[in-house]
């Protein structure tokens, strides 16, 4: 699963900028009072990684309701997939993390104890909608767009307190996630459809007892028979 080196962000919601390296630490714990910017950093992470093409934003959503400022979410990943890395997708766009931990843009392929970065713009104007890119600071190269399917490649989920949303079936969530990255050959659609079935024929007896049960309980009980309850 890649993992976020850098994070920056421009103008969303409570944040005119932020700017955090979060270096290789496996957990990142943020803690702060209410209402100090946890849960933003946490929607925009999810914002600049989504799957999702139709991602929504709001006027609400840009900083003090200022939407002449673009909203800016740019996060630079490592550890990789390995597709992505391609020439024919982003390997031309790709920059590296240098033993010294600082992002480098020109660089040598023979250079060692260095890691691949590739870093992810998302760009929302007044306009409401929003594009992805890949980025750097090599002048010599523009930026070009990453589709929603290959921001799926990064395999980044939020989970938080929607549980319908988080534990549904659908990209995005983390059943799907999860699924998709260990069992890329199993026919996930014949999965849920098949347990989908046996979730309906468990309910179909267990209502079945049940009324049965109550039937008989009705019939004792008319006859005068209640010896027994």
């Amino acid at each position: 699963m890649s993992r976020i080196h850098t994070l920056k962000i421009y103008n969303y919601r409570g944040i005119e900028h932020f700017e955090h390296v979060f270096d290789n630490r496996p957990l990142v714990c943020l803690i702060g009072r209410g209402d100090s910017g946890k849960t933003t950093i946490l929607d925009a992470i999810d914002a600049v990684l989504s799957p999702r093409w139709d991602y929504r934003f709001y006027d609400t959503d840009f900083h003090n309701g200022d939407t002449t400022k673009s909203i800016v979410i740019e996060a630079s990943l490592q550890d990789l997939p390995p597709e992505l890395l391609s020439e024919s997708k982003f390997g031309l766009y790709k920059r590296i993390l240098n033993p010294d931990n600082e992002i480098e843009d020109y660089f040598s392929e023979e250079e060692s104890g260095c890691s691949d970065i590739l870093t992810i713009r998302l760009v929302v104007h007044e306009d409401l909608e929003p594009t992805w890119y890949v980025v750097n600071d090599r002048k010599d190269q523009d930026n070009i767009e990453i589709s929603a399917g290959d921001r799926a490649k990064f395999n980044v989920f939020l989970v938080s307190d929607y549980i319908d949303r988080h534990f549904s079936w659908g990209k995005g969530s983390p059943l799907y996630a999860l699924l998709k990255k260990n069992h890329d050959d199993i026919d996930t659609d014949r999965i849920i459809v098949d347990a989908n079935r046996k979730a309906h024929r468990c309910d179909f007896w267990r209502i079945l007892r049940r009324t049965s049960c109550t039937a008989y309980i009705y019939c004792r009980l008319s006859r005068g028979d209640i010896s027994s309850y």
